[in-house]
């Protein structure tokens, strides 16, 4: 039997699949084997995937807490390699030390609990010479993992401050293939929430005063990009900008650092643009080093042009930050300009928020503008 949903004038094509019933690590064993037994569905890359469940509540700090389900069934070998293990991320600086569970149910009907004593705790940032982070990662073997095996996941991670100013931004992950996909969220009345599904069919909300919901189903297993829902309780982008101002070029100080001074003694004042522009660039590159350490806020809120001085290294936030005050000591105005840079997905308008951008660049301001990407 087929159904149709026609949303915005389009018409999908959708399976009309039953719900998923069993409640995930609560349902008894042989209830959820039969009800994965029922369903006739095809395997994404050796594995099945029945349920993807996101909870998301928001308190009156802004705070989140995130619970996440997944049921899926290994099919291949395969599979076991990449699937045949429980690993999540978290920042020390806003959350707390995560919590999982998982049951794994064989095919003869036996359920394996995932053993608290498995799981351990490493640094989860990356370990090269170019950037460094404090974020920590758990992760622990699922046991009984076989082909033919249903597995059962729940990974909880709160927050205990906020992690931007502003509002809740949360992308949402959506393997592709899910048979069934519910996020929900729970927030303090008056506030706002909006959606965007990238390379995922439009769905229409439930919305009440304290909820947002949505229900999809049937998520295409071959997909040009990354599927994924991005939540957002951010008033506007120019809230975003305002935001980012207050941590950015508003916090530079009227008066240039003397060491930011020292910097560019000797350079024209309020001479070329350009020519001012290439003399900070090579003497900021002679002096600090491109290094990323994003320890606590530091992720998030560029350090002041003395500290990046001081400290002879920074990343694009930094560097951006140090030639903007170099530039305003020699009479050129500037902004450090926030953008989504690399392979990503195109930026929603719809869902404003700090976590939409992963580079800064500066603008000099004239006519034209000219940007300046300072890691380059």
């Amino acid at each position: 039997m087929k159904s149709v949903i026609v949303v915005v004038g389009l018409a999908f094509a959708v399976n009309a699949h039953a719900e998923w019933k069993s409640a995930p690590l609560e349902a008894p064993a042989e209830a959820v084997r039969a009800e994965a037994d029922q369903r006739d569905l095809p395997a994404v890359d050796g594995v099945v995937r029945y349920l993807l469940d996101v909870r998301l509540d928001i308190d009156a700090e802004g705070r989140v807490t995130r619970t996440t389900h997944e049921v899926k069934q290994l099919v291949g070998r395969a599979a076991i390699e990449h699937e045949g293990a429980l690993t999540v991320g978290w920042s020390k600086w806003h959350e707390e030390r995560p919590t999982l569970g998982a049951r794994v149910i064989a095919r003869n009907g036996r359920a394996y609990h995932l053993g608290q004593e498995a799981i351990t705790e490493g640094g989860g940032g990356r370990t090269d010479t170019v950037m460094f982070s404090d974020r920590r990662h758990l992760s622990a073997p699922l046991p009984a993992v076989a082909p033919g095996a249903i597995v059962e996941t729940r990974v909880g991670v709160r927050e205990h401050r906020p992690s931007t100013p502003g509002g809740v931004w949360e992308a949402i992950e959506v393997p592709p293939g899910t048979a069934e996909v519910r996020v929900w969220v729970r927030h303090p009345a008056g506030v706002a929430v909006k959606a965007a599904f990238e390379d995922l069919p439009a769905a229409r909300p439930s919305v009440s005063a304290e909820q947002w919901s949505v229900h999809l189903k049937d998520i295409p297993a071959s997909s040009s990009g990354a599927p994924r829902i991005v939540i957002s309780t951010w008033p506007s982008w120019r809230a975003v900008a305002a935001a980012w101002h207050d941590v950015s070029v508003g916090a530079l100080p009227d008066a240039p650092a003397p060491s930011v001074a020292k910097l560019v003694d000797g350079l024209p004042r309020d001479g070329d643009r350009e020519a001012a522009i290439a003399a900070v660039a090579a003497r900021i590159h002679e002096a600090v080093r491109y290094t990323g350490v994003e320890l606590g806020e530091a992720a998030l809120v560029p350090r002041s042009p003395a500290e990046t001085l001081k400290r002879t290294y920074g990343d694009c936030k930094d560097l951006t930050m140090l030639a903007a005050s170099a530039l305003r000591t020699l009479g050129h105005r500037s902004t450090p300009v926030l953008v989504r840079a690399g392979q990503t997905p195109p930026l929603e308008t719809a869902t404003p928020g700090l976590g939409a951008f992963n580079h800064v660049v500066l603008r000099v301001e004239g006519k034209p503008p000219i940007w300046v990407d300072m890691t380059a």
